[in-house]
């Protein structure tokens, strides 16, 4: 007899959840774990009490931009620190592929999958923000806007940094621009860490490698989510 008694024979369960699972969209149950990894790094955040501001590169239609706003909304009675956050939000809301260098070609990225409507963007966000959270929008290319530091916007420090920019070019710009912000127990979320076949000499997670070696950081893996999205924490590396 099975172990599992009764539960072992009935397969008709175990071919129901097979059937609905395998019915469920890729995008949607990636975009379901992105939440709840932008929840878990705001939960980490407050109880670390880890000051700064959160910075997104990629928002798209502002779905994770207006999902961190809310999380930090309601995880401020556990630390103030999130009640004090500023939202930074960057993206070209058009046709940044068409700019990627040929080593950087991908046959899902590419701008007809990426166009948003910067003004529909821009309500949806003030929506979710209301008169609580400050934040601001920096719209065009990463190659126009991310110049300078990210002091120039008064940007001292990160706490939650979410890319999702998918390319190596366009997260070596984001790091980069915010290196300055970075610090000891920033947390960075990372989408699309293993495309390009898990090569680990393409997209960000190349640009995240060269970055930690380039700036003395180390991090750890806090965990995994959706379809391929990392997130660490990291630690300046005494020289």
């Amino acid at each position: 007899m099975s172990n599992f008694g009764i539960l072992g024979k009935l397969e008709f369960l175990q071919n129901l959840a097979s059937v609905f699972v395998s019915h469920i969209p890729g995008p949607i149950i990636h975009n379901i774990d992105k939440y709840f990894a932008i929840k878990k790094s705001m939960y980490l955040v407050a109880l670390d009490e880890t000051d700064g501001d959160y910075l997104e590169f990629g928002i798209y239609k502002g779905s994770s931009f207006c999902h961190a706003i809310r999380c930090a909304r309601s995880f401020s009675g556990i630390s103030p620190i999130l009640s004090r956050m500023k939202f930074y939000g960057f993206d070209v809301f058009g046709r940044g592929f068409d700019h990627l260098d040929e080593s950087e070609s991908h046959k899902f990225y590419v701008s007809d999958n990426f166009e948003a409507d910067y003004k529909k963007v821009s309500k949806r966000i003030a929506r979710a923000a209301s008169k609580a959270q400050s934040y601001r929008l920096v719209k065009g290319l990463f190659e126009d806007t991310l110049k300078g530091d990210i002091s120039d916007l008064g940007v001292s420090k990160c706490s939650v940094m979410f890319i999702d920019s998918d390319t190596y070019s366009s997260a070596c710009l984001a790091l980069n621009y915010s290196k300055t912000s970075i610090q000891s127990g920033t947390i960075i979320i990372l989408d699309d860490f293993f495309s390009y076949s898990g090569d680990p000499d393409q997209g960000v997670s190349k640009a995240f490698e060269e970055f930690k070696y380039k700036e003395s950081y180390s991090s750890r893996q806090i965990f995994t989510y959706g379809m391929g999205g990392v997130v660490h924490v990291l630690k300046k590396v005494k020289k």
